[in-house]
C-alpha cells in the first residue's frame, strides 16, 4: 500500500475489534485489510494506495464515521493520581531494587531502573479503576463432572442450571465460576464427613424443560487451596516479587460474575450484551456487538481492573441457506464450509424443534447419500426428505452434517435456523472488515463515556460485585504523563524534515532521499485485465508514463538511468479462478525477466484482486528473486496527485534497491553511533482463521546492518503450529551476525532486540529458551576460543493490551481528542517490579490510537528510563516506507511484514494480514 508523499502508514490489528485506530497510509483513508489482531505492522498490497486528501473512513450504517455523543476531552482536568507521597514511594522503592540482585538464577525480568523525566509533562485519565476493597482470604475449588462433561458449552449450562437450583441457593452469593472447572468463594464451603461438596443437576438445554430421559451430572467441588490478600499486598508494595497470577485469576472471575450472568463471554475476559446498544449488520450473513474487557491488573500499592470498549462479530440469527448464501455473495473468497462449522443451529420441520452443532458441509442433497433400511439401502438426502417428510428441497444445494465423523447425520439447510447469540469465529472477509471499521471507529472521548456510562454497569461493578467483598472506585484513574519531543530527521544534503509534532508526520516536498539508489537493468510487467489497458510497449500512453515516472524518480533522488525491458500478459476470468493456472500462467510470463537479469520490477496491475497480487509476491520473491513493486493503473496514470503516487513507491522501490529514504540526525542518533549497534527485531507469525489445520507457523528475526538503521534483511522459518518460541533462534541469529560482519567489517558491540508477539505470561519462557540461544549465537559467531559478547537487551514490544489514555486538556490532545505523539506514561498504571512504559510515537488518522507497552526483560546495556523511552521514540522515525512516526520500532515493523508476506508467498495460507487500526478488535 502507498504512503502519500508526506503521508503516514497503516497500523493494524486482528478482529474482534476494541475501539479504536493507529494510523494511516497516506493522506487518505488507508487501504482495506483483512483479518485484524491487533498487531501494529504496515498493511501490504498494492503500492500506492491512498494519497493526500484521499476520503476517511468510517461510522455507523452507510455514512461516515459515528457521530461525537460529547465534548472532544473526556472528563477535562482532574489531580494525578500520583502524588508527592506516592512519588516518595517510588523512588523509594527504586532505591530498594538497586540493592537488588537484578538479573537472578531464575532469570527473572530486569527491575525497574527508575522512571522518565524527559518531556513536556501533562496529566492524563486511564481505563482503569482502583479496587479500593478486596476478600481477605479467597478459596479455591476444583469443579468435577460426573459423568464427565468436556464440551465447553455444556459445562457453562450445567453451571447455569446449578446456580438457579434451590440446593445451590446457600452458596450463590459469596462465590463465582469460570464457567468451566474453577470455582471461587469468599467462604470456605461446608465439607460433609471430610468429602467434598456434591451437588446433582438434571441437564436440559435453554427454552426446553427438563424430563425423565434428562441426562443427571453429579458436581463435586474439591478444595485446592486459599488465597490470602496479604501475600498480593507485598508485591503490591515492592517488598518481594511473587507469582500473584493465581490471586489476580481468582479475583478476575468474581469481578466477572455478573458479567457472565448477563454478558455473552467471547474469550477469557470480553463479555457483550444485547442492552450495550443495537447490533450493526455487517453483511454477510453476520453482526457486529458491542462489549466490554475487563481484568485486574497489579500496580504499585493498589490493585486496578482495566476496562475497554470491545467489538466482535456474531451470527446473524435466521435461516441458515439463507446465511450462507448471503456470506457467501459477499465474497469471491467466501468460503461456506467454514461459515458453518461449529455453529449452534435448531431443526425447523421436526415437532419437538432439537438443538445440534454442525460438523462440516456435505455434498449437495442430490449427491449426498446415505444407508437407509426404511427405504431399502442408498437413498441421497433429497429424496429421503421427499419421501419421509413430503418436502421438496428449494436449495437442495446446502446440506449439513449434524453428526460425527463416524456417525454422519444430513440435515439441508434450508431445514435449520440458527440459534442467536453466537459469536463468529472464523475468518473475517474484506466486506466484513470494512463494515466493522464504521461500527468500530469512534473517537477516545466517546469511548471512554462508553466505558463509564454502559461499561460498569453492564459489567456489574456496582452491588454485584460488592455482596462479593469487593469495592471497585467508578472513577477513572489520572495518571501523570510526558510528552517527548521528535527526533530531528534529514534528507540529502542535510536538509531538515519539517514534522507537524502534533501529527508526528512530514512532507517529501522539495527533499531528495538521504542515499538515493539508481535504477538501472530494470523492468515494467504490465498485467491486462481489460482492453482500456496499456496495449503493449509501444503504447503512447506508457511511453509517458515511463517519462513522468522516471522525472518523479528523479526528484525523489533516485536516478533512473536506463529505459526499461517491458513485460506483459493478459488475464481472463478462466486463470483467475484457478490459482494454480494463475501461477503457472504468471511464472511462464515472468521468466524473460529472469533471463534478462533484471534486478528490479515494476508491475503495473489493471485491478486490485489480491488473486494477482499474491501470485507475483510469491512468483518475484520465491521462485525468480527478483525485487518487486506492484502498483495499480488506474492509480499511477491519474492526473490528480500522480506525482505523490508515484513519490510514495519511490520510497518502496529506494528501500528494496539499498537506498536510505531519511535518518536521524547526528545529535538524535548520538546514542546508537558511540558504538557498533544492531537493531533487532523478533516476530512469530500464526496462521489465520481458516487456514488448514496444522498450517506452519512462520519465525522472522530481522537486524539492521548499516549506520543509518534503516535496512533490515530478515531471516525466516518455518516451525511447528502455534508455537511462540523461535525455535531456529540460534542459526537465525548467526545469518544476521554474518551479514552484518559482512557488510561491516565487525561483528556489533551492541544488540537491541524487540521481541514482538509475546504476553506477559511468558517474559519468563523468553528469557529461559530464546537468551540462552541467543547467547549461543555469540559463540558460533565469535568461533572456537572466542569471548564475543556484546552487551545485549532484549524489550518486548506488547500491542494486544487494553490500556487506552485519555487527555485531560485540549492542549494536550490531538485533533481527534487521543494524547499527542510521544506521549510516554511510565506511572501510575504500570508494573511495580518491572522496567515498563507505554510510549504512543504516532498520531493516528481516525478513531482512539493503541500505545505500545514496552517491557525491558534483559538488559546489559543498563538503559535508563529516558534513555530507553527516547531510544524507542526517535527509531520510531526512521521506518523508510513512511514519513510518519510508527507506533513501534522499525524492526519490529518491517519484521510483521516479511512474515506475513512469506506466509502468502510459501503456502498461499489464510493470514492475519496486518492493516488499519481503525476500530479495536481481534479475532474471537
Amino acid at each position: 500500500m502507498q504512503r502519500g508523499r508526506g503521508s503516514g502508514d497503516s497500523r493494524g490489528g486482528r478482529g474482534d475489534f476494541r475501539g479504536g485506530s493507529r494510523g494511516g497510509r497516506g493522506r487518505g483513508g488507508p487501504p482495506p485489510p483483512q483479518d485484524y489482531r491487533g498487531g501494529s505492522s504496515p498493511s501490504r498490497g498494492f503500492e500506492g494506495r491512498g494519497g493526500r486528501g484521499g476520503p476517511q473512513r468510517g461510522g455507523r450504517g452507510r455514512g461516515g464515521p459515528p457521530a461525537s455523543t460529547g465534548p472532544l476531552i473526556f472528563s477535562p482536568g482532574g489531580e494525578a493520581l500520583i502524588n508527592s507521597q506516592d512519588r516518595t514511594a517510588e523512588d523509594s522503592l527504586v532505591q530498594r531494587f538497586k540493592t537488588m540482585n537484578i538479573q537472578t538464577e531464575e532469570l527473572q525480568p530486569v527491575l525497574r531502573p527508575g522512571y522518565g523525566t524527559k518531556g513536556s509533562a501533562i496529566v492524563v485519565r486511564s481505563n482503569y479503576f482502583q479496587i479500593t476493597r478486596g476478600p481477605p482470604t479467597l478459596y479455591e475449588y476444583k469443579i468435577y463432572y460426573q459423568p464427565d462433561a468436556r464440551n465447553k458449552r455444556i459445562r457453562r449450562r450445567i453451571l447455569q442450571i446449578l446456580e438457579d437450583s434451590p440446593a445451590f441457593q446457600p452458596y450463590k452469593d459469596h462465590l463465582a465460576h469460570d464457567g468451566s472447572e474453577k470455582l471461587i468463594s469468599t467462604k470456605k464451603l461446608p465439607a460433609p464427613n471430610q468429602n467434598p461438596l456434591e451437588l446433582k443437576v438434571k441437564f436440559f438445554d435453554e427454552d426446553e424443560q427438563p424430563d425423565n430421559k434428562s441426562k443427571i451430572y453429579t458436581l463435586s467441588f474439591s478444595f485446592t487451596g486459599e488465597l490470602t490478600k496479604q501475600e498480593i499486598d507485598n508485591h503490591l508494595q515492592g517488598v518481594e516479587r511473587q507469582n500473584v497470577a493465581p490471586y489476580i485469576a481468582a479475583l478476575n472471575i468474581l469481578a466477572a460474575k455478573e458479567a457472565g450472568k448477563n454478558g455473552i463471554r467471547v474469550g477469557g475476559d470480553r463479555y457483550f450484551f444485547k442492552s450495550a446498544g443495537p447490533s450493526f449488520d455487517l453483511k454477510g450473513g453476520i453482526e457486529a456487538w458491542k462489549g466490554f474487557y475487563s481484568s485486574v491488573r497489579p500496580t504499585l500499592n493498589s490493585l486496578m481492573i482495566n476496562v475497554n470498549v470491545c467489538y466482535t462479530a456474531f451470527y446473524k440469527t435466521g435461516k441458515l441457506s439463507d446465511a450462507i448464501e448471503t456470506f457467501q455473495q459477499a465474497s469471491f473468497f467466501a468460503d461456506p464450509s467454514r461459515f458453518v462449522d461449529g455453529l449452534r443451529v435448531q431443526v425447523t420441520h421436526l415437532s419437538y424443534r432439537p438443538k445440534k452443532t454442525i460438523y462440516r458441509l456435505a455434498k449437495p442433497a442430490t449427491e449426498c447419500t446415505f444407508q437407509c433400511q426404511e427405504y431399502g439401502g442408498s437413498i441421497t438426502v433429497q429424496k429421503y426428505f421427499l419421501r419421509k417428510y413430503n418436502i421438496q428441497l428449494q436449495k437442495p444445494r446446502w446440506v449439513v452434517d449434524v453428526g460425527k465423523a463416524k456417525d454422519p447425520r444430513y440435515v439441508p439447510a434450508e431445514l435449520l435456523e440458527i440459534l442467536p447469540d453466537q459469536p463468529f469465529r472464523g475468518k473475517l472477509l474484506d466486506t466484513h472488515t470494512a463494515e466493522m471499521i464504521k461500527f468500530a471507529c469512534r473517537k477516545p472521548a466517546d469511548n471512554a463515556r462508553s466505558i463509564m456510562n454502559e461499561g460498569l454497569p453492564s459489567l456489574g461493578f456496582n452491588q454485584a460485585v460488592k455482596r462479593l467483598g469487593i469495592d471497585i472506585s467508578t472513577e477513572m484513574a489520572v495518571v501523570p504523563a510526558r510528552v517527548l519531543s521528535p527526533p530531528t530527521v534529514v534528507y540529502n544534503g542535510g536538509r531538515n524534515a519539517r514534522i507537524n509534532n502534533d501529527k508526528a508526520s512530514w512532507n517529501l516536498q522539495n527533499q531528495k532521499f538521504y542515499k538515493g539508489m539508481q535504477l538501472k537493468n530494470w523492468g515494467i510487467f504490465i498485467i491486462n485485465t481489460s482492453n482500456e489497458d496499456f496495449q503493449g510497449p509501444t503504447d503512447a500512453r506508457l511511453l509517458e508514463l515511463i517519462k513522468i515516472f522516471a522525472e518523479s524518480a528523479g526528484a525523489c533522488g533516485i536516478t533512473v538511468a536506463e529505459r526499461p525491458t517491458i513485460l506483459g500478459a493478459k488475464l481472463d476470468q478462466t486463470k483467475l479462478n484457478n490459482s494454480r493456472i494463475l501461477q503457472d500462467f504468471l511464472l511462464d510470463k515472468l521468466k524473460p525477466a529472469l533471463a534478462a537479469r533484471l534486478s528490479f520490477l515494476l508491475v503495473i496491475l489493471s485491478t486490485g484482486d489480491k488473486r494477482i497480487y499474491g501470485s507475483i509476491r510469491r512468483i518475484c520473491d520465491v521462485e525468480l528473486g527478483i525485487s518487486a513493486t506492484c502498483v495499480q493503473s488506474q492509480k499511477i496514470r491519474s492526473e490528480r496527485g500522480q506525482p505523490q503516487y508515484i513519490a510514495n513507491c519511490c520510497m518502496k522501490i529506494n528501500a528494496k534497491l539499498g537506498g536510505v529514504n531519511h535518518a536521524l540526525d547526528s545529535s538524535s542518533a548520538s546514542w546508537l553511533s558511540k558504538e557498533l549497534t544492531m537493531l533487532v527485531g523478533m516476530d512469530v507469525t500464526h496462521p489465520g482463521p481458516g487456514s488448514i489445520k496444522g498450517t506452519p507457523s512462520i519465525a522472522g528475526v530481522v537486524a539492521s546492518y548499516d549506520s543509518d538503521f534503516a535496512l533490515y534483511p530478515a531471516s525466516l522459518k518455518l516451525q511447528k503450529t502455534k508455537q511462540e518460541m523461535i525455535e531456529d533462534l540460534t542459526d537465525m541469529m548467526v545469518e544476521r551476525l554474518l551479514f552484518f560482519r559482512q557488510k561491516r567489517n565487525a561483528l556489533p558491540k551492541r544488540i537491541i532486540v524487540f521481541r514482538d508477539g509475546v504476553s506477559e505470561g511468558q517474559f519468563s519462557t523468553v528469557l529461559h529458551q530464546e537468551l540462552s540461544k541467543i547467547l549461543e549465537a555469540f559463540k558460533k559467531v565469535g568461533g572456537a576460543g572466542s569471548s564475543y559478547k556484546p552487551k545485549l537487551t532484549i524489550i518486548i514490544c506488547g500491542k494486544r493490551h487494553h490500556t487506552r489514555f485519555y487527555p485531560t486538556s485540549e492542549g494536550s490532545a490531538d485533533q481527534l481528542g487521543n494524547p499527542k505523539p510521544g506521549t510516554v506514561v511510565d506511572r501510575g498504571v504500570t508494573a511495580i517490579f518491572e522496567f515498563d512504559f507505554f510510549l504512543q510515537a504516532h498520531s493516528g488518522l481516525q478513531g482512539a490510537t493503541r500505545p505500545t507497552h514496552y517491557t525491558v526483560i534483559y538488559d546489559q546495556n543498563k538503559f535508563d528510563a529516558d534513555a530507553a523511552q527516547s531510544l524507542i521514540n526517535y527509531s520510531s522515525y526512521i521506518f523508510a516506507r513512511s514519513t510518519r512516526a510508527l507506533n513501534n520500532l522499525v524492526a519490529c515493523v518491517g519484521l510483521a511484514n516479511e512474515a506475513v508476506d512469506m506466509r502468502i508467498q510459501a503456502s498461499g495460507s489464510t493470514t492475519r494480514a496486518l492493516g488499519p487500526d481503525h476500530g479495536e478488535y481481534e479475532t474471537t
